[in-house]
């Protein structure tokens, strides 16, 4: 966390920096609303991050948004079609709505 909010406050254009302090929001602070701002900043940052769309879709997929997560994910995919968390997060959005 600590390296996180470092990261943001040195460079507070630092996508990387947004989407990490996203992920200890959602993850470790199971802060939603939080974390939801927090993705959204590191995605207008940096729209080609696949790290940024992955995450976010998950979190969207846990509060049941799964056609938002669906997008975040095609896009992701889309971004880098090799990355395999991707369809793990994927598989994991389907299984939701199941």
């Amino acid at each position: 966390r600590r390296h996180a909010e470092q990261a943001v406050r040195l460079n507070p254009e630092s996508a990387a920096g947004w989407t990490a302090m996203a992920g200890l929001s959602a993850h470790g602070d199971f802060d939603w609303d939080e974390a939801d701002r927090r993705f959204r900043r590191a995605i207008a940052l940096q729209p080609s991050s696949y790290t940024a769309h992955g995450w976010y879709a998950m979190v969207l997929a846990m509060r049941g948004r799964f056609a938002a997560a669906e997008a975040e994910l095609d896009l992701a995919l889309k971004l880098d079609p090799l990355g395999a968390s991707g369809y793990a997060i994927y598989s994991l959005a389907i299984f939701g709505r199941v």
